[in-house]
């Protein structure tokens, strides 16, 4: 079974190992993690700003209510990113979700898809309409967007040179 980050020391090891190699000038460590938040979005990756801080746990696990979320986007410790928006099987609808529960960042590319708009050429999964970073903006949200190289192997940042964008992830 997976190992709970709140239930082992996991959570505090990757504290403390985020403030060990933290080099200011030289390497920059930033603590987050992905959780399941449905009913609003597949996942969520939160950033904390100061290397520390607890796990964000809801009313249940691997849910996630307008309340909490409303609160998770107050707070000034964090930055929350949208990740799958776009997925059939567990994307949002940023054309129904209050303007006010739209994150201020999406993860808009990664190692496999596109979130740009609705089917973009780069996007090999399933799509759900309005799931897109341009669905976000027709509404009036005010959204940047980042992109990654999830790869869901632990190799961020690798470059995958035998299995080129779109189609480096493997489907683990």
């Amino acid at each position: 079974g997976r190992a709970e980050l709140w239930n082992d020391g996991k959570w505090e090891l990757i504290q403390s190992k985020v403030q060990e190699y933290y080099e200011p000038g030289k390497f920059t460590t930033l603590l987050a993690y992905e959780r399941d938040s449905y009913p609003y979005f597949n996942n969520l990756v939160i950033y904390y700003r100061d290397g520390k801080g607890d796990l964000v746990r809801g009313v249940r696990d691997g849910e996630i209510t307008g309340e909490e979320l409303r609160a998770l986007l107050k707070r000034d410790d964090v930055i929350v990113v949208p990740h799958d928006s776009y997925c059939l099987s567990a994307g949002c609808d940023f054309n129904t979700l209050p303007v006010e529960l739209i994150p201020p960042l999406l993860e808009i590319y990664s190692c496999s898809d596109c979130a740009e708009y609705f089917d973009h050429p780069l996007h090999k999964d399933s799509w759900v309409r309005g799931g897109a970073w341009q669905d976000a903006l027709k509404r009036g949200a005010k959204m940047g967007v980042i992109g990654g190289s999830d790869d869901h192997y632990e190799t961020p940042g690798l470059d995958h040179t035998d299995e080129p964008y779109p189609n480096c992830y493997r489907g683990v």
